[in-house]
Formats: structure tokens, sequence, C-alpha cells
């Protein structure tokens, strides 16, 4: 149920006024006045009012006169105090692959166990189309820890003789069935080159279980999806990133199928967002470095629209869970040689990153463990000595276990300290990085605080659907309160000390985010001259308990100064709000209209009972004089809404009605041909 306190509607012949120019004008500006509009500008964090025309800001400032007069055919809109923050990039996400997800996988929560996983398998079986691969995802590292490894047969018995390939929640292990093998055409000496990397049950047997690389034979035997499923992805993504307020991604492992995906997408005219294209950088061993650096150029499409190709991403490690990420101290006392692997040495990263550096692409390293983190610095300092700072600011991506004395190396290096929220709160992915690094070293996870007081600007990033959850607000709940932003294991938070507040949040997800898109100078906080892309919020995230921050919702996104979303609850809202205006003009016209074909109505007034349609109700308002034209201040408040699907409740709270009454009104609506209209109206007078 969602429960909403809105601000009263104070209904005076001014806000009528304000309410009847947002429908009349013609002109492509709009004035947005009387809000509380955060900037992202530290010189000027808060205003109250901003235009906007032909897609980008022309006034921002605390003058609504001003804003409302910037030109004669101007469009003005009263927010009447509501709150308005800048369009939030996620810098960190796999945005084709969440969309597939979201189609056409089976979704396994990372809590569930063995059993639970083998469950949901089975559903997926029957429900998936004929002769496809089950592919699912999400899958927790602690089935691998645990004592009784699940077997092979297990997935074989649920199989009905169809491939099944479950990767975890990292992305980086798979768990696969026997046909699955069988299509891969892998064998026991074929994979002996992984080592350890596979693993084999008592009878030296696949046990179905293929960490890191050892998966790539059988990821590859997957059937590729078509270029229309794949389109199909980028817009299902797109629809739900921009219900959170996000207008920019950085597709952080970007090759063929990704660029075809967003480049269709962008000429239909459907890409809602700014999106930087993270090319993969190739990792064949067999190749020389003129070759691998060719490979990449030949990859590599140029911008166009709203794609940005001047990205590249690396992986250098692994993660903690598989002991894969590179660590400068053993991963236990019991295993002294357990440090994790480097894919490429600290000198070539180096060269890597020059040459890419050289040819202006500012790349994204994947680097969990601090022998890792280390590692990238150290090649970024190399690189500057060698051919200067050409401005380009490389990231680390996962930059959370990183050893205290390379903190200050993340500001001297100009490299940008990327987090995904999952890391650094308390959960399952907590709790399995303390039992393969340990509670301290886990405990210091994620130096958010200290590296935005370095001057790092630091970026949030999702990582979705690597991490479960793609929204925004949740992770900025959890960077300011370091607790789980889901509710659970409320007495349990993660190095309180790196806590940073909803500024500190904000910037993360605003201006360091377009700042790492390089688009710092024309996005990314609502400055004049800059990409009209803004959010307007259900409640004052600046002033509520930092607990419920993670429950913000987004009433509308604006980019490029186009609404592209509006919420349900908004849509409804708006309608209320038109209702309340007509009754206070006496519109009975657009009262009319309000009202559903079949719309019926109960109420109490002080000496009669009404029953039946909306029309004596009608009636009543127009046999009188409007309350605009006797000066009436009618206040109406909407105390109350929740929307399931295409229905909705509302209670709308009115005083002053006429000059003396108070009636509550208990409001039912439907959703027919993309409106919304009252189908009942039950009201008492108090």
């Amino acid at each position: 149920m969602k429960h909403q306190k809105s601000i009263p509607i104070i209904l005076t012949t001014l806000s009528t006024l304000c309410a009847a120019s947002s429908v009349m004008a013609a002109s492509d500006a709009t004035a947005y006045i009387n809000g509380n509009i955060y900037t992202a500008n530290k010189q000027h964090q808060f205003v109250t009012s901003v235009v906007v025309e032909n897609g980008v800001f022309k006034y921002v400032g605390n003058d609504s006169k001003t804003a409302a007069s910037f030109n004669k055919d101007i469009r003005v809109v009263d927010l009447k105090g509501k709150t308005v923050v800048p369009g939030l990039y996620d810098s960190h996400i796999h945005p084709i692959g969440a969309g597939e997800k979201l189609l056409f996988e089976c979704h396994l929560p990372a809590s569930a166990n063995a059993k639970e996983v083998i469950n949901l398998v089975a559903e997926c079986v029957d429900t998936m189309p004929a002769g496809s691969w089950i592919i699912g995802s999400g899958w927790g590292s602690d089935i691998l820890m645990s004592e009784d490894i699940p077997t092979i047969k297990m997935l074989d018995d649920v199989s009905k003789d169809r491939a099944i390939l479950l990767t975890d929640y990292s992305h980086h292990n798979v768990w696969v069935n026997s046909k699955a093998i069988a299509e891969s055409k892998i064998t026991l000496d074929s994979m002996k080159q992984y080592k350890d990397l596979v693993i084999y049950d008592d009878t030296g047997a696949f046990s179905g279980f293929f960490l890191e690389g050892a998966g790539g034979s059988l990821h590859d035997a997957v059937p590729k999806r078509t270029s229309e499923e794949y389109a199909l992805s980028a817009k299902k993504v797109i629809t739900e990133l921009n219900k959170m307020g996000v207008i920019g991604v950085k597709d952080s492992y970007v090759f063929d199928k990704e660029y075809n995906a967003w480049k269709q997408l962008d000429d239909d005219g459907l890409l809602t967002a700014n999106v930087a294209l993270s090319w993969g950088w190739p990792t064949s061993n067999n190749m020389s470095q003129d070759e691998t650096q060719k490979a990449f150029m030949d990859m590599v499409k140029p911008s166009s629209g709203h794609l940005y190709s001047k990205f590249a991403k690396m992986t250098l490690d692994g993660i903690p869970p598989t002991k894969t990420a590179a660590m400068l101290a053993p991963y236990s006392d019991d295993e002294k040689e357990a440090l994790g692997k480097l894919n490429y040495s600290e000198k070539l990263l180096a060269t890597n990153l020059m040459w890419l550096d050289k040819h202006g692409f500012t790349t994204q390293v994947h680097a969990v463990g601090d022998r890792a983190a280390r590692t990238m610095l150290n090649a970024v300092e190399t690189m500057r000595e060698v051919q200067g700072n050409s401005g380009l600011r490389h990231e680390i991506a996962h930059a959370c276990i990183v050893d205290p004395s390379d903190i200050k190396r993340f500001s001297e290096l100009n490299v940008v300290p990327n987090f995904s929220p999952i890391f650094w709160y308390p959960s399952m992915f907590q709790d399995g990085l303390e039992m393969a690094i340990g509670k301290e070293r886990a405990g210091r996870n994620c130096a958010v605080k200290t590296l935005s007081e370095n001057g790092a600007m630091p970026t949030g990033g999702s990582d979705w659907p690597i991490s479960p959850d793609v929204n925004p607000w949740k992770a900025m709940e959890s960077l300011i309160t370091r607790k789980d932003p889901n509710g659970l294991r409320a007495n349990e938070t993660v190095w309180p000390e790196q806590k940073i507040n909803i500024v500190q949040a904000l910037e993360l997800y605003t201006i360091n985010g377009a700042k790492a898109q390089r688009r710092g100078d024309k996005a990314g906080s609502i400055e004049t001259g800059k990409s009209a892309d803004m959010l307007f919020l259900n409640q004052d995230v600046f002033n509520v308990d930092s607990s419920v921050i993670g429950e913000t919702k987004v009433d509308q996104t604006v980019f490029e100064g186009k609404t592209i979303y509006t919420s349900p609850e908004s849509q409804v809202r708006t309608t209320i709000e038109k209702y309340s205006e007509s009754v206070f003009n006496a519109d009975t016209t657009s009262l009319k209209k309000m009202f559903h074909v079949n719309a019926v109505m109960a109420g109490d007034l002080p000496h009669v009972h009404l029953a039946g349609t909306p029309e004596p109700f009608i009636k009543d308002v127009d046999s009188r004089p409007s309350m605009a034209s006797q000066n009436i201040n009618l206040i109406s408040e909407i105390t109350y809404i929740d929307v399931q699907g295409d229905t909705a409740s509302v209670t709308l709270e009115e005083e002053n009605f006429f000059g003396h009454g108070r009636f509550v009104n208990y409001l039912s609506l439907v959703k027919e041909n993309n409106q919304w209209k009252i189908v009942s109206k039950v009201f008492t007078h108090k």
C-alpha cells in the first residue's frame, strides 16, 4: 500500500492562472517556480525556479517573477514546494544483460539455497519456450562454500533433457547440467588447462561447477539471441531505468551485440538516456600487443546521437569468494599461497592504459582486491610519468578493498573510484567477503566518505544484473546509513565511520556520474546552459529520515527538457488536482470530464444525504458563484493514494469549501484509454 501525504493545494486566483497557463501556452519554454530544487552546483546548491527551453536550462535562480516572465508565451508550472534533483547516472551497469534477464531468463535469488534453486529451475523448465536453453542467474556463493556442494545430477533430474546454465550473482561462475556440457563439447582433457577453476566430484567427473574463465566454452555454446531480442532488451531496461530517474548509464562491457541494440534504439528515437560505451578489451592470449590493439579498434564504432564511444573496460582480477581477487596478504593464515591472480602484470596493464589514453579512451578496470587496486594505481602513475596527464580520469570498478595507504592516491592520480551498493552494507555478499578474507579486512569495505573528502569524486553504479537491485535510491540510503536498505539485519552496519549525507550521495549519482561520462560540462547538474535533465520526487529527500530515502519514488523524469516518464501516482494526483481546480472555479464542463460515464456518488451534506450519479453535485456547484470569484481560499489536501495497476484509491480532504464546509472525499479511479477517471465518490461532512 502506498500512503502519501502531499502539500495542501491552496486554490486561489493566482494558482488557477498558473494551472491554466500550463495548459494554454504553446511555447517550448517552461518556467518551474516555487520548487525545492537541488542543483548539484556547490556554489548554489538550492534554488526555487528554473526555465527550460529547447532542451536546456535557460534560467536557474530564486526569482519566480523573472522565470515566469522569461518570454510572453512561457508555460508556467507551480511546483508548490516539490523537490527536484538532477537526472541520475548509473556508472557501472550491464543494461542489455539486465534487459535479457527481465525478458528471457530464470531469476535465482542470491539468498536461495540449492534446493530452492532446483525448484525454481524446475518451474522455468515448465514455463520457458520448448527447446530453448534454461538460462538463469543470481545463485549465491555460499552454495559453493557449503560442505555438501550440489551435484550435476540435481539439475539433470529436473531438466527434461534441456541444457541448463546458471550464472552466479557475480556472473563469474557457472553451474550447468550434463546436457549443457555435451552441447559445449568440453571434455575432461580439454579442461585440464583450467586446473582448480574446474570443480570435480569424488569420482573425478565434472561436478557441474566451472569458475571464472573455465566457464567460457559453456557460455559460448548457448544459442545466440537475435538482434530483435537484444533491441527488445535495450528498450525494456531503459524504460525501467527511466522510472527510477536514471538518464545516463555506463555500459561496462560492450561488444557488437550491445552496440547494435543501442544503435537501433537510438536511431528509432527511443533511447531516453545517454549511454557511455565501455568497449571490452580483447583478452586472447594468442594475440600480440599490436593484434590486440587492432582488434580493439576494429570493434569500436564512432559516437553518435546518445551513444558515446570513447570508453574501454578491462578485468584485472576476480572476486573474493572464489579467491581470485588479487590480495596483498593471503586469504587466510591456513592458505599462505592464496593471493588471487592478476590477469595482467603491472607493466602490461600500464602499456595497455598508455595506448588507450593516447587514443582518447577512458578505461574502467575491474580491480576488486587490494593488490589489484594498487596495481592499477601504479600503472596510472607510470602512465602519467611517461606521457603526462591527458586529463582523462581512468576508473577502478569496485574500489572497496583498498589498502589505507592507497586511499590518497586516487585524488593524486585523478583516478575515479566506482562503487556498487550491494558491497557496502550488511548482506550475504558481505558475509561471503568476511568468510573469504576475514572480518577485519572485510570490515574496511568501501571508504566512500574518505575518498570523497580527499577529492576523488567517486561514482555509484549498480553493476546490475550482477547485483540484484538497480534502485539508486536504496543505494543512496545505504550510503548514508551503511545498513541494509531493505530493512533486514537492522542492528548491523558496515564501517559506520564511512557514512555520508544525502547531498554527498546525490553527487555520486549526478554530477560525478556525468563527469565520469565526460559530460560534466553539459549535464549532471541544474545549471544554465546544461541539458534539462531533472526528476520530480514524491518526497523531500533532504528532510526525511534517512531510513526512508530508499522508498523515494520519481513522479516525473525529464530528459533533455521532455517528460519521458510520469508515475501512475503522479498521474492520479494531477487528475485530482484538476478536479479540485474545476470545483474551485465552478468549471462544470471540465468537472464532468473528470468522472467516468458510469460514475456513482454518495455522501452527507449538513442537512441532506445524496446517493446516485454525480449530476446533482455538479449542478449544485454550477448553481453558486464560484469560490474563485468570491476569493475563497479552498484548501484541498490529498492524504492518501494507492495505485494498483489501472485502479486507484484516493482520500481528498477539503477545508473552507464555499467558505465554511469541511469534507473528506473517498475517491476511486480507473484508467481507460490512458486517462484516469473518477468512478466513485463517497464523501462525508466534518
